[in-house]
């Protein structure tokens, strides 16, 4: 068979081609608790090989053998968790794996996936960046308009933001640039936002100020922990 989604030994799914009783059953373990198969009777050739495929897709579960696709789950408690993918056998069991294929979608972070969205609705953003604190503490960027930009240092305006909720507002040549807390579900920051906007003659800091907290007010309503947000 094939594990997937694997956490940890008590925290994982399996599908499972049985010759012996001809069955075809994927089934869920959580916290070390096995639970009932589900699939049909199938039948499994001795001595042959088998293509065994296994699809996912959020919640959403299909289960081929042999291009017969058996087995359609949704499971509405999965975690989001990938986890890891390796193979099954049970007791005594004598069995073969041959080359085996992943073609998989790379998982895009919660966080950039905000500042794509934003960047699509207000294209005309000259520069946007997230920040959170590293394992040191220092603000780093997470996600941002500019790949290039991932993992750069923050400056005392994103530590302010992060550890106080301070606003701070600069200019450059023909932009503003404000940087604000991004706020959890119970107004704490748990991120700070760098905004970099093109200017208009007689601009003010307040006007600047609202035009990014708009934007930030969008992402914000979008998540609403860290966790949800780096992961």
């Amino acid at each position: 068979g094939v594990v997937f989604h694997f956490e940890n030994e008590s925290n994982f799914y399996v599908v499972s081609a049985d010759a012996l009783e001809n069955t075809f059953h994927c089934l869920k373990v959580e916290n070390g608790v096995w639970k009932p198969p589900l699939g049909p009777a199938l039948k499994v050739g001795k001595g042959v090989w088998h293509d065994l495929t296994v699809q996912c897709d959020g919640n959403r579960i299909l289960c081929s053998l042999d291009g017969n696709d058996a087995i359609k789950l949704v499971d509405s408690t999965y975690d989001g968790n990938p986890g890891r993918i390796g193979f099954e056998t049970k007791g005594d069991t004598t069995a073969y794996f041959g080359d085996t294929a992943i073609t998989y979608t790379p998982l895009v972070p919660m966080a950039q996936t905000l500042v794509q969205g934003i960047l699509e609705k207000y294209p005309r953003i000259l520069g946007l960046r997230i920040y959170t604190f590293d394992a040191q503490k220092e603000p780093r960027v997470i996600a941002s308009k500019e790949a290039t930009e991932i993992g750069l240092r923050g400056t005392d305006a994103e530590m302010g933001a992060l550890t106080n909720g301070a606003v701070y507002f600069g200019r450059d040549i023909g932009a503003v640039e404000v940087t604000m807390p991004l706020r959890d579900r119970n107004g704490d920051p748990m991120a700070a936002v760098r905004v970099k906007l093109k200017s208009f003659p007689g601009e003010t800091e307040d006007t600047a100020t609202d035009r990014a907290r708009v934007i930030v007010q969008k992402m914000q309503a979008q998540v609403t922990s860290r966790d949800q947000l780096i992961q």
